[in-house]
């Protein structure tokens, strides 16, 4: 570790703390259910050797007065690990705000008890976004996963782990060169122009439905969260349905989304809709395998009205989500981003609370096993871990104010799940599955039309 640290923050990075207040952390929760008992002396001692491999999540923020913070290895860097029965509240209220400057960035929580007759294990990851982003966290939790079984496996069921170097993470928040012919006034410009319509184009905030909002809630990560499932022909049918209009499965979920949206606010009309995707920015690669942030935001934005038609809303976005044009936009974030830095008194203006970045988040993990670094044996296309079978996977990104809806779609074990959360405190449970029902309701009608 001492290769590592002290470790400056990245401009992303900083802009997770900027973000960051205890009534809207900035940090999101995977929970995984799995078959079986625990062995918990084992589980323990694979959570401490996963952390050893990632050192973002092994280490707090120190303020400097020239240089910015950095990252500092913590006295304690060991998780908290708490435990409960399966179907209790947990001790500690999940979502609660993770002070970077006197913790680490993980907290992990395990449940157990007996479902349908069932040894089922929950385990539940909070992760603090400036640590790392979903895929750094499943990273981690794979390596979690690999060790246990290790522990506890058959000597021809260990799942096998690759190699990592924690020290590629100095490379991290290092933005590739300007392509061929690019000028790096050419990037500016282009940051330039984006910022200019990403600040007319002011999005609408999604409408809470309840006459009244709730006290007390912000910060709890399950108050106002849910999820659907999608069987393995369902989720076949949507890949089907994207591959009939000559699309990918993530073009297809993203129409949708703004469908869903604009008829949410009653077609919406002239206001606009807008949705955040974390975007790779190719910064680094892996980084070395270890659990990080290598993305940035790409924002599109729509007027209700334009989301009527599916066709022509769908060719709009061809224009805009290629991997190339939505990298771009990523990166001219990040420069806006150090912009706003180097001014005085932007960063407090830029982070109003009264600012309405996007009406909803929305981010597409793809094949979640594919972000585990080990080779898992399988039980029926379901990860086995020594005494324990993972069933299902679930994420629920953060919630920052007047942003009031986050969306992750994943896939695992053949199926397609879409989690959504919502504001707790301005989103009552019923109108969260209200939002989730239209969007499966809209996936669902793709499937069967032409």
């Amino acid at each position: 570790m001492a290769a590592v640290f002290p470790l400056p923050l990245t401009t992303f990075e900083k802009y997770m703390l900027w973000d960051d207040r205890p009534e809207y952390p900035m940090a999101f929760v995977v929970q995984l259910k799995l078959r079986g008992t625990m062995d918990r002396q084992a589980f323990v001692a694979a959570v401490d050797a996963a952390v050893m491999r990632h050192p973002l999540l092994r280490a707090i923020v120190r303020s400097r007065r020239r240089g910015g913070p950095v990252w500092v290895l913590a006295a304690d860097p060991r998780p908290p690990i708490r435990y409960a029965a399966l179907g209790e509240p947990i001790g500690e209220p999940l979502g609660t705000w993770i002070d970077l400057a006197r913790e680490t960035g993980l907290r992990v929580w395990v449940s157990e008890g007996l479902e349908e007759g069932q040894d089922t294990v929950e385990l539940t990851f909070q992760f603090h976004h400036a640590c790392c982003d979903g895929s750094g966290a499943l990273r981690l939790i794979g390596d979690v996963l690999a060790g246990y079984g290790q522990r506890t496996a058959a000597a021809d069921r260990r799942p096998v782990m690759r190699s990592c170097d924690p020290t590629q993470l100095m490379a991290r928040g290092v933005l590739p060169p300007p392509a061929a012919g690019r000028r790096r006034a050419g990037g500016l410009l282009t940051s330039l122009r984006e910022s200019f319509f990403w600040l007319i184009r002011r999005p609408v905030t999604l409408r809470r439905r309840r006459t009244e909002p709730r006290s007390g809630a912000v910060g709890r990560f399950f108050d106002s969260a849910t999820w659907h499932t999608f069987d393995h022909s369902q989720a076949r049918g949507i890949r089907r349905a994207a591959m009939r209009r000559g699309v990918t499965m993530n073009d297809l979920l993203l129409r949708e989304m703004f469908q869903s949206l604009a008829r949410w606010h009653d077609g919406a009309g002239r206001e606009f809709v807008r949705i955040a995707l974390p975007v790779s920015t190719s910064t680094g690669g892996k980084l070395g395998r270890t659990a990080a942030n290598g993305v940035s935001y790409s924002f599109l934005t729509r007027r209700g009205c334009d989301c009527v038609d599916p066709q022509t809303l769908m060719q709009g976005l061809l224009r805009e989500t290629d991997g190339l044009t939505r990298r771009r936009r990523a990166r001219a974030f990040l420069r806006i981003l150090k912009l706003v830095e180097c001014i005085p008194g932007a960063v407090p203006f830029f982070m109003s609370g009264d600012r309405c970045f996007a009406t909803a988040v929305f981010s597409n993990l793809g094949d979640i096993a594919r972000h585990f670094d080990a080779e898992f044996p399988l039980d029926a296309g379901r990860i086995v871990a020594g005494t324990l079978v993972l069933d299902e996977i679930l994420g629920f990104p953060p919630i920052r104010p007047r942003t009031r809806a986050a969306f992750m779609v994943g896939q695992y074990a053949g199926r397609c799940r879409v989690c959504v959360r919502c504001d707790p405190a301005e989103f009552a449970a019923e109108d969260v599955g209200g939002l989730l029902s239209s969007y499966v309701a809209g996936l669902q009608a793709a499937m069967e039309n032409g």
